[in-house]
């Protein structure tokens, strides 16, 4: 009974999702290849400080303390 009174609890929301009216999204067609799209990562990616620490962080606790865990 717990589990039918679950599952009836969910018409209302799947209801909702059905009423709801979206526009499509227009997909921009990206001319550029996927090096360039790499390249243009890793210039954000180490030219923004904040991003840059979390990676360096990141990259030091995964070479230094997950073989240690291990």
């Amino acid at each position: 009974m717990c589990f039918l009174l679950n599952g009836a609890s969910f018409i209302a929301v799947i209801a909702a999702l059905l009423a709801m009216r979206m526009k499509p999204k227009e997909n921009k067609a990206r001319e550029t290849g996927a090096w360039q799209g790499l390249k243009e990562g890793f210039t954000y990616a180490f030219g923004f400080a904040p991003i840059r620490s979390v990676l360096l962080l990141l990259a030091l606790v995964s070479l230094m303390g997950m073989p240690y865990t291990s």
